[in-house]
């Protein structure tokens, strides 16, 4: 199987020891992956992944540090996270992925299409659009078109064509992570789906059934499995922001091999309307939030969810409203909202303590 993806991609000296901003177009080949890749110089043979890029010079990765120390400028929030997201696309998943660069973090986002399913541009190209590309270069690289861009102040975007009900798509993103960035610090599950058909329980099939689980749950199964076997090769990243139980600050440190975020919904704590596989699995999300994190947090995971409320995707289809008169708030969500909830989980700001919850983001609706 070969994974194909699209990406502007420039190369400019860090100004100032702040991060360039790149966005790689790449060509990754590989077979199917089962094991974890170890980030140690003994790491197993890789020759399976090939990578098309161009160094950048003095952009070489900063160290990881956590904590309050860590710098809060935009760009630095995030340096040297290394993170996956899933269905990244469109909605939610692009927006996640588009703020984690913003502030700092390498990101690969993966799905079964670059086409955003709201339209606009894929999410490469609006990242590089975002940041005002100064320099444009257009090429070849072993037949591959590459286009450039940097703006000096940002991470990174990678696409990569990949479906989370594949185990072994899954095990090549964080394969294709470790392999180019020496790690894997967060795996966002956001890839869902709802029924296409009337999904109340009389009308609803077996095979619409299975088709939204394997997304909704299997995905994010095989998902969350493939990042914590990677997580539990990695030395833990230490935390300034606590100490054991110790006020005068001598206590042990602590800190964190990974962190897993499971994105569920409004529609996992009270019913889906006419959906009974959507709200099952998005109940399902948050539970195995909660089940990952209390199994794993002995061993420096941490795992998450993050509940929406009623976010206008620009493919939405329910009747706005009724949403906005159900909404305490004088809004609804968009997208960044709930990018910026997936950043606090991502930061420093959010220490291995924080764990097992989720954490809702619907301008009161589950208040009301």
């Amino acid at each position: 199987m070969k994974w194909r993806e699209l990406a502007a991609v420039a190369a400019a000296a860090a100004v100032g020891g702040a991060a360039a901003t790149v966005a790689t177009h790449l060509l990754l080949s590989h077979s199917s992956a089962s094991a974890p890749v170890s980030p140690s110089p003994s790491r197993p043979d890789t020759s399976a992944v090939t990578l098309h890029t161009q160094p950048l010079p003095g952009s070489a990765p900063a160290p990881v540090q956590e904590g309050a120390q860590a710098a809060l400028a935009p760009s630095s929030f995030l340096r040297g996270k290394v993170i996956v997201v899933t269905g990244a696309s469109s909605g939610i998943g692009r927006e996640i992925a588009l703020m984690c660069a913003e502030y700092g973090a390498r990101v690969i986002g993966l799905d079964v299409t670059e086409k955003p399913l709201e339209g606009g541009r894929p999410t490469v190209e609006e990242f590089a659009h975002r940041h005002s590309p100064t320099e444009t270069t257009c090429g070849t690289m072993d037949k591959d078109v590459v286009a450039g861009y940097s703006s000096g102040t940002c991470g990174e975007v990678v696409f990569v064509c990949g479906d989370t009900t594949r185990a072994e798509d899954c095990a090549a993103a964080v394969a294709m992570a470790v392999e180019k960035w020496g790690r894997l610090d967060v795996w966002v599950n956001n890839a869902a789906i709802g029924s296409t058909v009337s999904g109340r329980l009389t009308e609803l099939s077996e095979d619409e059934w299975r088709r939204v689980l394997e997304v909704d749950v299997t995905g994010y199964m095989l998902g969350t499995r493939a990042a914590v076997r990677q997580f539990l090769c990695q030395e833990v990243v230490t935390s300034t922001m606590a100490r054991g139980d110790d006020a005068s600050g001598d206590g042990p440190r602590v800190g964190l091999r990974g962190r897993v975020i499971n994105i569920g919904s409004q529609h996992g704590m009270v019913a889906c309307p006419g959906d009974l596989a959507y709200g099952v699995g998005k109940a399902a999300a948050v539970y195995m939030a909660r089940q990952v994190a209390v199994d794993y947090a002995t061993e420096g995971i941490a795992c998450n969810a993050i509940s929406p409320g009623k976010v206008l995707t620009g493919h939405d289809t329910d009747h706005r409203p009724y949403s906005l008169a159900r909404t305490p708030c004088t809004r609804l969500g968009v997208p960044r909202d709930i990018a910026a909830a997936v950043l606090f989980l991502c930061s420093p700001l959010a220490s291995e303590y924080l764990t097992g919850s989720n954490l809702v983001v619907d301008g009161g609706w589950m208040a009301y």
